[in-house]
């Protein structure tokens, strides 16, 4: 059971990410990481939820207004969408397995505008586009995560962005890389996945 009211949540406000994605996959968890885009305003109103709940609130990124509520054993993360549209917001994201959306409305509507049914379906993980691994390049070591814990097949363009943007993980914090490869080397696929790693010399920029 949920530890909120959906209701009280703003006009426009979307489920996104791996929620859905485990969803469809009959991953679900009894205790869920929840992730919730709003037209704006994120941090202001998970402060005023956390108090009406008796959460705690933790500010994430304070730039991009994203915040997390923690209740019992639920995380909840909040952010403003980027860009017009949810369409505009999802583009942006990692893979496209974690760029679909349902709204929270009367009549839920899913949102999918990269091919991420599709991919699930497939079994492949995706890149989105090419500058969203620039932008954030500790996505290369997510993808391969997720390889890990789905056991699914990493897409061979994305394989080779992987290849070609490795060397900007050293831009990247050591504790943020170091989280990653815990979460990788407890899947069910951590052989492969680190082969993959091995075989195309992902970590050698931080040697």
């Amino acid at each position: 059971m949920l530890p909120f009211k959906v209701a009280d949540f703003p006009e426009g406000t979307v489920l996104v990410g791996g929620a859905i994605r485990d969803i469809l996959l009959s991953r679900l968890d009894k205790k869920l990481d929840l992730d919730f885009v709003i037209p704006d305003s994120a941090i202001a109103f998970c402060m005023e939820l956390t108090n009406k709940i008796s959460g705690t609130l933790v500010i994430l990124d304070k730039k991009r207004d994203i915040a997390r509520l923690i209740i019992d054993q639920w995380r909840i993360d909040f952010a403003s969408r980027i860009g017009q549209t949810i369409e505009d917001d999802l583009v942006r994201r990692d893979f496209t397995i974690n760029a679909i959306a349902v709204s929270l409305d009367d009549s839920p509507m899913l949102y999918d505008p990269t091919g991420g049914l599709r991919d699930l379906t497939n079994k492949r993980i995706k890149v989105v586009s090419e500058n969203n691994i620039v932008d954030d390049p500790l996505r290369i070591l997510r993808g391969i995560r997720l390889v890990s814990e789905l056991s699914f097949g990493l897409d061979r363009s994305s394989k080779d962005l992987f290849k070609k943007y490795a060397h900007l993980l050293k831009t990247i914090s050591k504790e943020r890389i170091r989280e990653e490869i815990l979460k990788l080397v407890q899947g069910g696929n951590a052989d492969i996945a680190s082969s993959i790693i091995n075989k195309n010399n992902l970590l050698g920029s931080l040697r």
